[in-house]
């Protein structure tokens, strides 16, 4: 696997720096290699930047293999596409309705890649501010016949006429996540400019778009793993993008995410530019690889657990969930919270009332079954990482 993930890093860190390919890595690439790099690729929605490369060089073998990379490329190219179009059309309709936004992740990352389809995302995310966040609907509904979908925590989902899924969001703060970014990330609109040209597009600050980066990927990173795009993304704005300086230092300090920030740029370094692991990146490596994109089930269950002290613990704060959780299950807990023990109990009825209940038990189980190396081997690394 450590080859494997060596020369896919390669191949990657070829396409962003736009430099010539080891001559040494294709002696490796025969079909069962490629079917491996396609399988760790695949997982973290990379295949189609490792296609770009192998079809450029002549390296994939006509069959099954050579449609699987050139399939995934295609798709990233498609996606782009759609979602290029949609959002194009939310930014002119909510600049005419004189609606403040502000676009995030993907929207702005793609700017920084060699071709911007090269840099995937499922959905397009915007933040606008609480107050407007009923009348940005309205007018995306009414204006682009958009449908919503979903209401979260910070944020309601739209879908559009030909399926394109946006992420209003009107907060970026999430209580218990990513130690203090909350405090951070309060200042976000104080801490952007209006785009060119414009009276309602906002841009982030360059020092609060890379202290937003690093915030959600430990908030990723502590639900269960984050994917390699983040790190990608980070190793562009560090070497591409000049986001780093004196001032997102002091927000990273500020927001208890400095030495976090140092792991994860250090293991950026390991992968796309060929630096020397060590114990912390390797540790980082393992988690962050096996997660995939989203994170598993077990990386999740084994960062609750450390998190919250221990297995009795863990299974205490499922049964018994704080307030800073309960009220994002419970909007109406927001404003009143006196409610909580209330809600508390309803919760259990749903438990169980609504089924899935030996799925659950099983769930709270299973951490049983985790070798107890593995469980040190993650309180380990967050205590280095500063988690």
């Amino acid at each position: 696997m450590e080859q494997v993930v060596k020369v896919m890093m390669h191949i990657i860190k070829c396409v962003i720096q736009e430099t010539p390919l080891d001559k040494e890595i294709k002696t490796v690439l025969t079909e069962d290699f490629l079917n491996e790099i396609y399988k760790v690729s695949f997982l973290h929605d990379m295949a189609h930047i490792i296609s770009t490369t192998l079809d450029k060089y002549e390296l994939l073998p006509e069959g099954e293999i050579a449609e699987k990379f050139r399939e995934q490329e295609l798709t990233a190219i498609y996606r782009y596409e759609r979602l290029n179009f949609e959002y194009r059309k939310i930014c002119e309709t909510l600049e005419n309705a004189e609606i403040n936004f502000i676009p995030l992740k993907g929207a702005v990352l793609r700017e920084l890649y060699p071709e911007p389809w090269m840099r995937t995302s499922c959905d397009i995310d915007i933040l606008v501010r609480r107050d407007d966040l009923k009348k940005a609907e309205s007018v995306l509904e009414r204006e682009l016949q958009y449908t919503k979908e979903y209401v979260g925590t910070h944020d309601i989902t739209l879908r559009s006429v030909n399926g394109v899924s946006t992420e209003l969001h009107y907060d970026l703060v999430e209580d218990n996540r990513a130690k203090d970014s909350p405090e951070v990330l309060k200042n976000i609109w104080e801490s952007s400019h209006l785009k060119e040209n414009y009276k309602y597009f906002h841009i982030m600050d360059k020092d609060m778009f890379y202290f937003y980066h690093i915030a959600h990927i430990a908030k990723h990173f502590e639900v269960g793993g984050c994917g390699i795009r983040p790190l990608l993304d980070l190793w562009l704005m560090d070497n591409k993008g000049n986001y780093w300086d004196t001032r997102s230092e002091n927000l990273l300090k500020q927001g208890g995410l400095l030495k976090f920030s140092y792991a994860i740029r250090n293991l950026s370094d390991v992968w796309f530019s060929g630096k020397e692991h060590d114990e912390i990146t390797l540790k980082l490596q393992q988690y962050i690889l096996q997660g995939g994109v989203y994170g598993t089930e077990e990386n999740h269950i084994l960062m609750r657990t450390q998190k919250s002290g221990g297995r009795i613990r863990y299974i205490l704060s499922r049964i018994f969930v704080p307030y800073v959780n309960l009220k994002y299950e419970f909007a109406i807990l927001q404003k009143y919270r006196f409610l909580t023990p209330v809600f508390e109990v309803y919760r259990w009825i749903l438990f169980i009332l609504k089924g899935n209940k030996q799925s659950k038990i099983k769930r709270l189980n299973s951490i049983k079954y985790i070798p107890e190396a593995q469980k040190q081997n993650v309180a380990d690394m967050l205590e280095k990482i500063g988690l």
